[in-house]
């Protein structure tokens, strides 16, 4: 019985106590907003996918090549960022709404998006 509390504790030591991935992901991403916001001020328009990928590149977002977050054009003035975090779930930033939401996709195409606290 002991044994099994010890290997509880440990795992709960070192999976609860972490910070949750995507709120590190949220916090990297702040970084790029920023600087496509600025690329907004001063071009008066978003940035297209390549003009995105140099800035997650030069912020070290995307050392390997992977989008992570993902950006997406939506129109000629709105945006997403995106980034998954779990199987079935993903956190998405509009720039219409300044906001990051968690996106839940339950069975079939349909998805939920739920605000984060």
């Amino acid at each position: 019985m002991n044994k099994y509390f010890l290997i509880f504790f440990v795992l709960v030591t070192l999976f609860g106590c972490a910070p949750d991935p995507s709120e590190q992901e949220i916090n990297m991403s702040k970084k790029l907003i920023d600087e496509i916001e600025k690329f907004i001020d001063t071009n008066s328009r978003i940035p297209n996918k390549e003009q995105a990928r140099g800035m997650m590149k030069i912020l070290g977002l995307s050392p390997d090549g992977r989008c992570r977050p993902c950006y997406q054009r939506k129109s000629d003035t709105l945006y997403i960022l995106y980034f998954g975090a779990s199987l079935g779930q993903s956190y998405v930033y509009s720039s219409k709404s300044k906001s990051w939401k968690k996106r839940l996709r339950l069975t079939g195409a349909s998805s939920h998006s739920l605000p984060l606290n």
